[in-house]
Formats: C-alpha cells, structure tokens, sequence
C-alpha cells in the first residue's frame, strides 16, 4: 500500500512537473498580447508586407468581412497548403526559410501565377503560416515531434496555435492540410493529447477528408507522435524543452550514428531539458529528467 502511494504521488509529480514546463512555454492569453505587442518592428510583418498582401487576398477570397479566430486559423493553414509545394527529398531551397520570399512566391501562386509555389518542407511551411497569423494578431509556436522508428532521428514540425475564440492551443499543420481532433468531442487538441493521450481517440480533419487514410497521415500516426520539442523563433532550440512518452520512444536505442537521442539531442540543441514519463501520469509511471 506504502509502495502505491509512493507510486502515486510520483506520477502526480511527474504530471505537475510536466505541466508547468508546458505552461511555461505555452503563454496565456494576456501573456500572448503583451508578446505580440511587445515584438520589435524588424520581426512582425509591416503594412506594405507579403503578410499582409496575404491577408488582404484572404480576406478578399477565403474570408467573410468580419471572420473568427478559428477561421483565420484553417484559412492560414490552407493557404499555405495549396500555395506551395510539398518537398519530400532532394537539397532545400535556398529561399526555404526566407519568409518574405515564400510569402511573395505564394502571394504570386494564389493571384494566378501557381509556377511561383514555393517547394518546402514541413519546417517552412509551419513558419509560413505562423508569419500570417503573426499579422492577425494570433500567437503560435512550432512543435517538432520526433520517432525513433529509423535508423536516424526523424522529425515532423507543425504549429501549435493558441486560438483566443476557444481560449485553447490547438495543432495545425499546413503540410499535410490538417488539424487534429478529438473524437468524441470533435473539438482540435493540443500537442500534449497526441504524444501522451491514445492516438486512436483523435482524427485528423483536412482538405481531403477526415481520417488518417483520407488525409495521408498514417505515416504520422505511426511513428511520430512519441516526443515533442517546443519551439519559439527560427533556431532557437538552445536550452530547449522535450517531452518524451518512454512508452513511445525508446531513449537507450542507439541510432546508426552511434549516438542516443539524448546525444544526438545535446548535439543539435545544446542542453535540452528531457522530460521522459512512461505509463502515463498515474500510478505507473516513471519519470525521468535529465539536462
């Protein structure tokens, strides 16, 4: 009995813990504003900007005069989506992630020239629709989730959206041209639902459908919904924070560069803060950090 309370009480540390971390990076609604506010000139788009060219084409075409947060949010995503490119293989653009000329090359596409789409990745294109949401007032943060399914680490980025109408983060991603939802309620979920939640409880919803077949995600749900990295601003992974379901991702493996992910991690990212929990958060798990 001693031994499950000591179980119980270490998965409600591992939970609490957990949880502040992610609220330290995911802001509040007035955190949000006063972040938007408070970005310098240089960052957010100006008047005469390929954001706001952008927004003005949406506003004109996609959106109706006076549009929700939610619509603006799947309006972004889809704009991204059909005006570019999905980029599997090959060498990256140089422009990849040259925001102002993704932006001028898919304002291009979408008034009618579509040889201007942009070729991207997933990256880019999350960092796309960041930019437009950026002009709309909307915060967001990119969120690299990661598999240990290959012989190397891979990764997938989409982007986390706080959207103020539901005052709820929700996962979008303009690669695929879809959110994630919660089946029962049929509300979008956040990142941590689909890393540590059942991945069967939730459906993707897109522009080709709904359902992991029908939107071409299987892949994903397959393998990289096992850890995630949260991330602010282009190159900014120093001292980063990743979450891992243990249950997922094996953190001992040792990938064909005879590194670990944690290796690997401290590598790319400098001194990550790795928060691993496995079982869930309830009486058995078992936590793990390390730095």
């Amino acid at each position: 009995e001693n031994k499950a309370k000591v179980y119980t009480l270490a998965g409600l540390f591992a939970f609490y813990l957990a949880v502040s971390l992610y609220q330290i990076r995911s802001l509040s609604i007035e955190a949000s504003a006063n972040k938007l506010s408070a970005v310098s000139a240089e960052t957010l788009p100006t008047k005469d900007s390929n954001a706001a060219k952008i927004t003005d084409e949406m506003l004109a075409n996609w959106l109706s005069e006076n549009p929700t947060a939610s619509e603006v949010i799947q309006a972004s995503m889809m704009y991204v989506h059909l005006n570019s490119i999905h980029q599997d293989e090959g060498p990256r653009p140089q422009y990849a992630f040259d925001m102002p000329i993704v932006l001028d090359m898919m304002y291009r596409a979408s008034v009618g020239d579509e040889t201007k789409k942009p070729h991207l990745t997933c990256g880019p294109r999350a960092y796309a629709m960041r930019a437009i949401l950026r002009w709309y007032g909307i915060y967001s943060h990119l969120v690299q989730v990661y598999t240990d399914n290959y012989e190397v680490p891979k990764t997938h980025r989409m982007l986390e959206v706080y959207n103020p109408q539901g005052r709820r983060w929700e996962v979008w991603d303009p690669d695929y041209g879809v959110t994630y939802v919660d089946r029962s309620s049929g509300m979008p979920v956040d990142i941590l639902a689909l890393v540590f939640s059942d991945i069967d409880r939730v459906v993707p919803v897109g522009i080709s459908g709904k359902g992991w077949d029908e939107t071409n995600t299987t892949l994903l749900k397959n393998n990289y919904f096992e850890s995630v990295l949260f991330e602010q601003d282009i190159g900014a992974h120093q001292n980063a924070e990743i979450m891992v379901n243990s249950a997922r991702f094996d953190l001992n493996k040792v990938f064909s560069t005879g590194l670990t992910f944690e290796e690997w991690a401290k590598q790319h990212y400098g001194h990550p803060r790795i928060i691993a929990t496995s079982g869930g958060f309830g009486v058995n798990s078992h936590v793990r950090v390390s730095h």
